[in-house]
């Protein structure tokens, strides 16, 4: 029975070699990985659990510290019981007798006594690293629980290279921009300034030329023999001079958006095809304006015919208008039409769809109203003859363009509104002047000799006395050699005035009229518009000079309006 006791223990011991080989293998692979076995993990948890439950146990130590020290016990535990056995297995030895079984009995001593050891240093190293991974666990984990503000700004770091990232990309783009700004601007400059000093070398050159030779130019080896200029240098001053012009006659271009003095949807472009049209055509530009706001007008906008299929002036669709250059196809509309007097009937009917506002504004004249019905209407013909938007107004409805009984009266109301008259002897050259002015009107070097006789005979008339401004208008007109009638009080004139005051209507010897004002009830104020954006007048106290926007604002208890002395436009003289 000892024997078998003794073969016990060793095969006890066996396994136990066994056993520490595997811890053995076990210890370098997790010390490979980097990491602890979630089975060691769970045995260290088992451990903290069984420790804090204990009685006298350190409850204040770090958890980490705790594990640790549990670790070394749990070594030390398993330690003693290998020793017990080794030493059960010495005290056996001399019951066994005989060579054999002492030699047996000194291998399992030796078997258990490795085995002990190696448990003991494997169990104790696995236990105490995963005791300071727990431990650093822990004090994280400890960390953030008492301090979760701590915890945030954590995670709040972590965003903060992408939100630096992007504020930095966008200050970067502003500075582009800015960049790009400001030397667009140093080009700009540098333009103007060499313009202006290649228009002064062109000058001293000129007058030079022209003292010594007549201002002849001698072709030679590229250079004038007689002002010692390179004739290289004299043409790429003009190629700039010219560039330079253009882009300043681009700028100067009024830009295509709303006007001031017309409803907001009327441009700038359609202005300037109404005018070119009455150039090319005669048709007058202020009926052209009024129809436009007549046939799509539909308060601060324009009918979805207009702005979504250019057609301004409802002009319906014929097959005979395919392939025009300003067309675009057709499209059906719902229209109302006044067949009878009085009683409006609702139709669908095919309209044209036009290209751009300006294309519809060209078809208009060059291809609709060259119709016989409408080009041999007399009194369109006498509108062109007489630049007069009212007879345009009266042929167009005689010649049928419309159903509506009183479309007539609606655009000569729509013209008295709008000022839309004095469109009718302007040009686009005068329009686009005036509205690069700034808001002053014509100016006084634009003016013809008969506008500039009127203009400066105004600035020397003398005081007609108080409440005398249509005698003092009279007075200059006589003296400046143009006949005036002399009519009893300023609002007899109105007769001559049937445009709007506005910067874009009123032209050089223009008289400006207002039918009633505070001082002069029912019998109002009259002055003569002297270019500049200056309209000079007899008031109480003397002549006085006032801009037009002061104008409105003094004289504004009825509406102004400009109009030529007796009828006779100074600006065709």
């Amino acid at each position: 029975m000892p024997m078998t006791k003794a073969h016990e223990l060793l095969d006890e011991g066996d396994r136990g070699v066994r056993s520490a080989a595997r811890l053995l293998r076990d210890e370098k692979g997790s010390r490979g990985a980097g990491s602890l076995p979630k089975s060691g993990s769970r045995r260290a948890s088992s451990l903290l659990k069984e420790e804090s439950t204990r009685p006298g146990s350190d409850q204040q130590l770090p958890e980490g510290a705790r594990i640790r020290k549990m670790g070394k016990r749990d070594a030390a535990r398993l330690s003693r019981k290998l020793r017990s056995s080794a030493a059960a297995v010495a005290a056996l030895a001399p019951e066994g007798g005989g060579e054999a079984s002492s030699s047996g009995d000194d291998a399992a001593v030796r078997a258990a006594g490795a085995s002990a050891s190696m448990l003991e240093k494997v169990r104790a190293r696995r236990a105490l690293r995963k005791g300071k991974a727990l431990s650093a666990g822990g004090r994280t984990a400890g960390a953030n629980r008492r301090n979760p503000a701590a915890s945030a700004r954590s995670a709040g770091e972590a965003k903060a290279p992408a939100a630096a990232s992007k504020k930095m990309a966008e200050k970067l783009e502003r500075e582009r921009r800015h960049a790009v700004v400001r030397a667009a601007a140093r080009r700009k400059s540098a333009a103007v300034r060499a313009v202006d000093a290649v228009q002064a070398k062109l000058s001293a050159t000129r007058a030079a030329a022209a003292a010594k030779t007549g201002a002849a130019v001698v072709a030679g080896a590229g250079t004038s023999p007689t002002v010692g200029i390179p004739l290289a240098l004299v043409v790429i001053a003009l190629a700039v001079t010219v560039a330079v012009g253009a882009v300043i006659g681009e700028a100067s271009r009024p830009k295509d958006g709303p006007l001031e003095g017309f409803p907001p949807y009327i441009t700038a472009s359609m202005v300037r095809a109404a005018l070119q049209c009455q150039e090319d055509y005669g048709h007058p530009a202020g009926c052209t304006i009024a129809q436009i706001i007549a046939e799509s007008g539909m308060g601060e906008s324009m009918s979805q015919l207009a702005t979504r299929d250019h057609n301004l002036f409802g002009m319906k669709w014929s097959v005979a208008y395919e392939g025009e250059p300003e067309v675009a196809g057709h499209a059906s509309w719902g229209t109302g039409e006044e067949y009878e007097p009085g009683n409006v009937t609702q139709v669908t009917a095919e309209f044209i769809v036009f290209k751009s506002d300006e294309a519809c504004i060209t078809f208009r004249s060059r291809v609709f109203l060259q119709g016989s019905r409408y080009a041999g209407n007399a009194l369109i013909q006498q509108a062109i003859a007489e630049h007069s938007s009212d007879r345009m107004a009266e042929g167009l409805k005689d010649a049928g363009w419309a159903t509506d009984s009183a479309y007539v009266e609606k655009l000569k109301r729509i013209m008295d509104e709008w000022g839309l008259r004095a469109l009718d002897t302007m040009t686009v050259e005068e329009w686009e002047q005036q509205i690069a002015s700034g808001g002053k009107g014509q100016d006084y070097d634009s003016a013809t000799d008969a506008q500039k006789r009127i203009a400066d005979q105004a600035r020397i008339e003398a005081f007609a006395g108080d409440g005398w401004c249509a005698k003092w208008v009279c007075n200059v007109f006589d003296h400046a050699g143009v006949a005036a009638p002399r009519l009893p009080r300023a609002s007899d004139y109105m007769k001559f005035c049937h445009a709007r005051l506005d910067a874009s209507a009123v032209k050089v010897g223009m008289i400006v009229v207002t039918p009633s004002s505070s001082t002069a009830p029912g019998i109002g104020h009259i002055g003569i518009y002297v270019g500049g954006g200056i309209i000079r007048s007899n008031e109480v106290g003397g002549v006085i000079d006032r801009t037009i926007d002061d104008w409105l604002s003094v004289y504004a208890v009825a509406p102004s309006y400009v109009g030529w002395m007796s009828g006779v436009d100074l600006s065709a003289s």
